[in-house]
């Protein structure tokens, strides 16, 4: 009877030894692991770092795609603006940032999303007066039948020339944040606003009101009328091996059918019509 109590015990000491090699080894597994520093910045709803829709910004579900189909690194996010992750990859650290626009500054993936470029977001109890999905936008901000709203110095160098040139109007409201220009918007205060058209449609449902609004395309734009963006990440042999992951991971993921859903998510019927036509036209020739 002892020489069985002994077995037992014996038995369970070498039970209780492999369950504690076994969490060592588990450990350090899971210390060992690379890490990937995911850019984030404040943008909704391309990245939503805060609130009841945490998460689920375009750009946050784009990482966390890549994240599940790369279980053998740590991927850590960290909000840092576009001038400090081009630093942190000049001086050789191991960044990556989901949301590029193709550049000089590290090296790219296939291309992971198609943007609209911005559009006039007009409120559409003045859109009939308009008659059309593209505006010149120089000439709406010369009429006076339309009261529009600017921040001045936000858009890119082609618009911010154009609202310079007319900033002077009456009947162009300047304010310095975005924000308040959505809801003078909303509540009918001014007729139009130049946009991301998602970040309308978000504060729409932040608001948890039905959007008010029709995006309707710019005609000066129309050289430039999609954006395509890549994963940057820099520029060594670290960053080649976790781009030549992401490019499978993207060529795989464009054959699910779902594969558009967070992507076109937090755009308006009119955007994601034009969206679905360039992801189609578009988005599969990198893909091959």
């Amino acid at each position: 009877m002892a020489s069985i109590k002994h077995k037992n015990n014996i038995f369970r000491i070498g039970t209780c030894f492999f369950i504690f090699l076994c969490m060592i080894f588990s450990s350090t597994s899971l210390s060992s692991k690379e890490t990937i520093i995911w850019r984030v910045t404040d943008w909704p709803p391309f990245y939503i770092l805060e609130g009841a829709q945490k998460g689920t910004g375009i750009y946050d579900e784009l990482i966390s795609m890549i994240a599940r189909n790369l279980p053998e690194y740590k991927h850590k996010r960290v909000a840092m603006n576009t001038a400090r992750a081009r630093k942190q990859w000049l001086l050789g650290e191991n960044v990556c940032h989901p949301s590029v626009i193709p550049e000089n500054y590290s090296i790219h993936s296939v291309v992971n999303s198609i943007l609209l470029p911005h559009q006039v977001i007009m409120h559409k109890d003045k859109v009939k007066l308009i008659d059309k999905d593209e505006v010149v936008l120089e000439k709406l901000l010369r009429d006076s039948q339309f009261r529009g709203g600017v921040t001045l110095g936000r858009y890119t160098k082609q618009l911010n020339n154009l609202v310079d040139k007319y900033k002077e109007n009456t009947h162009l409201i300047k304010n310095p944040t975005y924000i308040n220009l959505i809801k003078m918007l909303f509540v009918n205060r001014i007729d139009y606003i130049v946009e991301y058209s998602p970040i309308i449609t978000f504060r729409a449902k932040q608001l948890e009101q039905e959007n008010p609004t029709k995006s309707l395309v710019i005609q000066e734009t129309q050289d430039n009328s999609k954006l395509m963006v890549v994963v940057g990440c820099t520029n060594n042999a670290w960053g080649r091996t976790i781009i030549s992951k992401i490019d499978s991971i993207l060529k795989k993921e464009s054959k699910n059918p779902d594969f558009l859903e967070f992507r076109l998510r937090w755009y308006d019927e009119s955007s994601k019509k034009i969206l679905r036509k360039f992801y189609q036209d578009f988005y599969f020739k990198d893909k091959n």
